[in-house]
């Protein structure tokens, strides 16, 4: 993620970031099982989203949102 990116992710509202939270679990538990199951060649796809879920929880925390 560049930092522009993540300057602009860090303005939005609680609402949306737990929006894109949701959906970064869901595709990390997908990247996980299509890495488990030989589908995908990707091996650091579920590390990358990993980081990603973790970015975001900090931004809603600053924010004083829940996990």
């Amino acid at each position: 993620m560049k930092l522009k990116d993540k300057q602009a992710m860090r303005q939005l509202a609680k609402v949306e970031l737990s929006q894109r939270l949701a959906g970064a679990q869901k595709e990390f538990v997908e990247a996980k099982w299509r890495w488990e199951t030989g589908e995908s060649k990707d091996v650091h796809l579920p590390g990358k989203k990993r980081k990603e879920i973790a970015r975001l929880k900090t931004w809603l925390t600053e924010k004083g949102g829940e996990k």
